[in-house]
């Protein structure tokens, strides 16, 4: 049984998320709106540039990736093998890449 709860919550996690939050926003409209409406929606009044620059700030604290000379890096050792974890969690889950 813990084994079914730790394996949904990591399927979870890569899957539904932002998707989620997206519907969500989306439902909160009440109505068809446009997609930059939609954006201001889900990012509480922001643009999507400062949506990605957040979501960036999170890769950074998590030593994911780092920023070097305007370009954004991924880090050799935490950030590649996070990144090759969640492509086989997708695989395993199913999920497109």
């Amino acid at each position: 049984m813990t084994g079914i709860l730790c394996n949904f919550t990591l399927w979870t996690l890569v899957a539904w998320g932002f998707t989620l939050s997206m519907l969500i926003a989306l439902s909160r409209e009440n109505q068809p709106v446009t997609l930059e409406d939609w954006i201001r929606a889900y990012t509480n009044g922001q643009t999507l540039e400062t949506f990605t620059l957040d979501r960036l700030g999170v890769l950074f604290r998590f030593g994911l990736a780092t920023y070097d000379n305007d370009r954004v890096i991924i880090t050799a050792k935490v950030g590649f093998l996070v990144a090759q974890m969640t492509r086989l969690l997708r695989l395993f889950f199913g999920l497109k890449q």
